[in-house]
C-alpha cells in the first residue's frame, strides 16, 4: 500500500449540510425523500471537488450499486459526457469477502482518471476491493481515482485513502464510529433498501 494516504476532505458545515445530514440520518426517511437527500449531498460534494480537481467532468463514473445510483444521477447530469461503468457488490456478514460483479469492464482510469460515487463507507472493505482490481487492471498505475461518499466512518475512510490507486477522497460527514454490530453510529439504515426495498434474492 502507499506511504502517503490521499487526502480526505469533509464538506465545510453550513446551514444546508446540517439539514441535509439530519434529512439522510431520519431512520423515518421516505425513499424519494432519501433520494433527494443523496442527489443534494452529491452536488455539494462534487462542487466542492471540482475546486480541488479540475479534471473530475472527463472521469469515468463508477456507482456503486445499489445505494450508489442517485449520486450517479447527479453526476452524469453535471458531466454528459462521463463514461460510466456500474459495479454490484456484496459483503459477507461477519467477514472482509467482497463478492464483486462488473457489469461491463473493469476499467484502468489511464486516460482521465475514476470518480467512484459510494453514498456509505462503513469498513471500507468493498471500496478497497474495487480499488485492488483497478489497480490491476491498470499495471499498477497510482493516483487514479477520486472516492466521492456522503457518510463514512473515519477508519473505514481511511483504510480506503490508504490505497495506492486512491488519489483523493470527499466525503460529507463522518460517523461517530460503529457498534457492537459493525453499524455506523448513528446508523441511517441500509440505503439500497430505503431506496429501493429489501433485495430479494433469486435461487
Amino acid at each position: 500500500m502507499s506511504s502517503t494516504p490521499a487526502p480526505v476532505s469533509l464538506l465545510p458545515t453550513n446551514a444546508t449540510i446540517q439539514s441535509l445530514t439530519h434529512s439522510f440520518l431520519s431512520p423515518t426517511l421516505p425513499s424519494t425523500s432519501m433520494r433527494l437527500a443523496i442527489q443534494s449531498i452529491t452536488t455539494e460534494l462534487l462542487t466542492f471537488a471540482q475546486t480541488h480537481n479540475l479534471t473530475l467532468s472527463d472521469a469515468t463514473l463508477i456507482p456503486i450499486l445499489r445505494g450508489g445510483l442517485p449520486m450517479y444521477l447527479t453526476a452524469q447530469a453535471l458531466f454528459p459526457t462521463a463514461p460510466c461503468v456500474l459495479v454490484r457488490c456484496s459483503k459477507h456478514k461477519g467477514t472482509d469477502t467482497v463478492s464483486m460483479d462488473w457489469l461491463g469492464r473493469c476499467p484502468s482510469g489511464e486516460e482521465a482518471g475514476i470518480l467512484l460515487l459510494d453514498t456509505v463507507i462503513a469498513s471500507g472493505d468493498t471500496l478497497v476491493k474495487i480499488c485492488d482490481e483497478i489497480f490491476e487492471a491498470n499495471g499498477g498505475v497510482p493516483k487514479v481515482v477520486t472516492v466521492l461518499s456522503c457518510y463514512v466512518s473515519p477508519l473505514g475512510v481511511q483504510k480506503v485513502a490508504k490505497h495506492p490507486v486512491v488519489r483523493e477522497v470527499f466525503v460529507g460527514w463522518e460517523a461517530e464510529g460503529f457498534d457492537d454490530k459493525g453499524l455506523l453510529v448513528p446508523y441511517p439504515g441500509d440505503v439500497g433498501d430505503k431506496l429501493y426495498g429489501a433485495a430479494v434474492k433469486v435461487v
